[in-house]
């Protein structure tokens, strides 16, 4: 025993017994064994140690020198890569072996279930070599990960394996490899990370570093994404790159080397949508060019689709020194300034509000506003000009408050059409509240070009505050519930329909509220004073007289007529049905029955003529009679026609009778003055 490690022959120990390390020489080894005298960790040739294997799985890849145990107690080294192949029924790619290590067979060990840790801080003296090959880490034989070098490349390797495939003599397999590696120049540093797969390969990106670290750069040499002292950012494609970031204090910027900018969806900026694909039919997008300069803006290829869209705002002097123009030279001017093209184009622009600085059109045609000034006016213009003949194009121009043009109308807005010379191009001017007025119906102007195109005017909706004037005249006044028409008889002679229709379907009234006369919708008509008809007059309803009236036709009497005074008939008169004087005489029809006689009695007054109708009005009946009856004071005179009568008679009442005596009758009466 020295230091309580005890030697004998071949054999180091730590102890006599328990836990404890040994120096076997015997068996070329150092081992931990712990207080069971059971070996945990060795160091040296492995010999009579149990193998270390795991389960044989079917799904497992396994490469030569991997060991399993199948069906228990038996071991199997793998002595061709395989999988899939159950090690007995497939003995070609198995071997057959001891559960324990052979005496040529070294390395460390480690018991099954047993950990081996490090703990605490470890450190290597002196020099520590990989050769080449590197530090490698397997499983069941096959390599995946190494550290180290790899088709000439130091780095760290990763190793896959696919399109595997057993065959008779192993397994056949496509290595697929990733190489991280690193490149260093004096100013410049990378990590790079290559692809190998089969026969072919291809460095996936970079990740590198300028030596001040302002710049860095991920990707190939041709695609990569890139910062720029630390500010901005680079993508790169093989077509070009876009640069992101800002690089001031105000903005962030994206700038690209690019024409254009192409977006396949909507672009929204504050909630609202500025940038709508669906315009785009084609997929080119809508924006094509965004032209700024000092006098104008051009936005190119507006709707998609079309090569030949322009929107243009700007404010320009059109052609300066106050210039007197005709629409000719206008136009002339528009296509030496590229305002009128042979694209489609529409321009927007306000002129300077400079007036030796604006020219002003001349032969409008219009004469009460001759010229248009466009100092300060808005011109739109829309369309294309090839030639006078080819050529589709509008110009608008609205006209400011006040001009420079003597004796010249401010606040006009004309449109000029030109859809080639053969189609009648001519200016046309807007009324408005406040331009100079339309003549309408002005005598002096209903000849030439001119009063053709003032012939009618035409609105959805006009409206005027409270009179509405025509030649100085009042024609309407509506400052009331009423709509009065030449209410104040400027209008001398009246209104005057024509052989037009003047209709209501209400109620037509003559004086107040109709007090005079009025006929409504119902067919019912009213006057309070004399009714002289010169025509034939024919009754279809009841109607009443107040007052007297005098016909000089025929009357046809359908209905009743009440008269409440005097019915003066110049004609002959047919009674379809009665005629009742308000006075004394309508009683209203009477109706009377007896068994043995049916009777009236009445009492007319001196000077007056009745006729005396009656008729049976049981259903079937057709008894009946009249008598003419006429009293002068208390004389009578009496004309019984029709199987009439007589019962009684005094100074002031006729009793008469109808001959038949078993019906009801009906007993009507007209009565006329004498």
């Amino acid at each position: 025993t020295i230091a309580n490690w005890i030697i004998t022959s071949g054999l180091l120990k730590s102890a006599s017994s328990g836990a404890r390390i040994e120096l076997d020489s015997s068996l070329s080894r150092i081992s931990v064994i712990d207080s069971t005298n059971a070996y945990k960790t060795v160091m040296g040739y492995l010999n009579g140690l149990p193998r270390s294997a795991s389960v044989y799985d079917g799904g497992t890849l396994y490469g030569v020198g991997a060991t399993v145990t199948y069906g228990g107690a038996y071991y199997y080294k793998c002595i061709l890569s395989c999988i899939g192949k159950d090690p007995s029924t497939s003995p070609t790619y198995w071997q057959s072996v001891s559960a324990y290590y052979d005496s040529n067979e070294y390395g460390n060990w480690v018991a099954n279930g047993a950990v081996a840790n490090y703990y605490g801080s470890t450190s290597q003296k002196g020099s520590y070599t990989i050769s080449d090959g590197g530090l490698q880490i397997q499983s069941y034989g096959w390599e995946y990960l190494r550290l180290g070098t790899v088709d000439g490349l130091q780095g760290l390797h990763f190793f896959g394996y696919d399109n595997i495939n057993t065959t008779s003599t192993g397994v056949t397999y496509t290595l697929e490899k990733l190489n991280v590696y690193s490149t260093l120049t004096s100013s410049t540093g990378s990590i790079n990370f290559r692809y190998q797969g089969g026969s072919s390969s291809a460095t996936l990106f970079s990740i590198g570093l300028t030596n001040t670290n302002s710049t860095w750069t991920i990707g190939t040499s041709s695609v990569y994404l890139q910062a720029l002292n630390n500010q901005i950012s680079v993508i790169n494609s093989t077509y070009g790159s876009v640069s992101i970031g800002p690089q001031n204090q105000y903005y962030c910027h994206f700038i690209t080397s690019m024409p254009s900018y192409y977006f396949d969806k909507d672009l929204y900026a504050y909630g609202y949508n500025i940038f709508n694909t669906s315009y785009g039919m084609n997929g080119s997008g809508i924006l094509s060019a965004l032209t700024v300069n000092a006098t104008y803006m051009s936005v190119t290829n507006v709707i998609s689709g079309t090569t030949n869209g322009n929107v243009r705002i700007g404010n320009p002097n059109f052609y300066g020194s106050n210039t007197s123009l005709t629409t000719a030279q206008f136009v002339a001017w528009l296509v030496s300034q590229g305002y009128l093209t042979s694209t489609f184009q529409t321009w927007t622009f306000r002129g300077t509000w400079y007036y030796a600085g604006n020219a002003y059109i001349n032969d409008t045609g219009d004469p009460y506003s001759s010229v248009i000034p466009l100092a300060g006016s808005v011109v739109k213009i829309t369309g294309y000009y090839i030639s006078n003949s080819d050529c589709q194009y509008t110009i608008e121009v609205s006209v400011p408050t006040t001009n420079n043009i003597a004796g010249e109308h401010s606040c006009n807005d004309w449109v000029y059409v030109n859809n080639g010379s053969n189609y009648g191009p001519v200016w046309r001017r807007i009324a408005n509240t406040r331009g100079s007025y339309a003549p309408i119906a002005d005598n002096t102007y209903t000849l030439g070009t001119w009063s053709n195109r003032w012939a009618g005017v035409y609105c959805d909706n006009a409206y005027f505050t409270t009179r509405l004037y025509g030649s100085g005249k009042e024609i309407i006044l509506a400052n009331d519930s009423w709509l009065r028409i030449n209410q104040s008889s400027t209008f001398t002679s009246g209104i005057y329909v024509g052989s037009s229709i003047l209709r209501t379907d209400n109620q037509l009234q003559v004086g107040d509220s109709g007090n005079a006369f009025y006929a409504n919708s119902s067919g019912n008509g009213y006057f309070s004073n004399q009714l002289i008809v010169n025509g034939a007059l024919r009754v279809n309803s009841d109607s009443t007289f107040t007052s007297s009236a005098t016909f000089n036709d025929v009357i046809t009497a359908n209905y009743a007529i009440y008269a409440g005074s005097s019915l003066t008939v110049n004609g002959y008169f047919t009674a379809n049905s009665k005629i009742i004087s308000s006075s004394e005489l309508y009683t209203s029809t009477t109706y009377t029955n007896s068994t043995t006689y049916s009777n009236w009695t009445f009492t007319p007054s001196t000077g007056e003529i009745d006729l005396i109708v009656w008729d049976d009005i049981v259903a079937g009946g057709n008894t009946g009679g009249y008598a003419l009856v006429t009293r002068l004071g208390s004389s009578w005179s009496i004309t019984f026609l029709a199987g009439t009568q007589l019962i009684s008679s005094g100074a002031t009442y006729l009793q008469i009778k109808a001959a038949n005596t078993s019906y009801i009758m009906q007993f009507r009466r007209l009565r006329l003055k004498i």
